[in-house]
């Protein structure tokens, strides 16, 4: 499974489609509102995730093989998914 460690563009979009689909069918926004780009929530997310491997790390624990991927071309009819996001702010420095 694949998170976008900065968020998502199309979350925004993901959020205004589920207002509509919530009339048919149960929705939750709470998991949308997090893929946002910015979200506060993933932010901490990913600090906590860290935090836990450089423990795991200092502790002697089996290390956890980590692969990190990114986006190199537009999905087809809705551009990129992940845009925005540096190296800088990737989880994988």
């Amino acid at each position: 499974m694949g998170t976008p460690h900065c968020g998502s563009g199309l979350a925004d979009m993901a959020i205004i489609g589920s207002r509509f689909l919530q009339y048919f069918r149960r929705v939750n926004h709470g998991t949308l509102e997090i893929l946002q780009q910015k979200s506060e929530v993933m932010a901490r997310i990913r600090q906590d995730f860290h935090t836990m491997l450089r423990g795991r790390d200092k502790s002697g624990d089996k290390q956890i093989a980590i692969i990190c991927f990114y986006e190199e071309l537009p999905v087809r009819a809705i551009g990129e998914v992940i845009y925005g996001c540096n190296d800088q702010e990737s989880s994988c420095n």
